[in-house]
């Protein structure tokens, strides 16, 4: 499980960078993607510091 959540808390990061490099650029419709870059580096932060507390091999190294 541990593995899991550190790969979706990861995969959720990429997609919203996405959004977010996309809406900076002009190529998104409608309101509130403005703060959507902000979650980015929390959810990395989330998914590492879940990564360092595993008891999983090679998750935590």
């Amino acid at each position: 499980m541990d593995w899991r959540l550190v790969f979706a808390d990861f995969e959720i990061a990429v997609i919203l960078e996405g959004i977010h490099t996309r809406h900076l650029q002009g190529h998104t419709a409608g309101d509130g993607f403005g703060d959507i870059g902000e979650m980015v580096g929390p959810l990395l932060e989330r998914a590492l510091e879940r990564a360092s507390r595993s008891s999983v091999p090679g998750l935590s190294g």
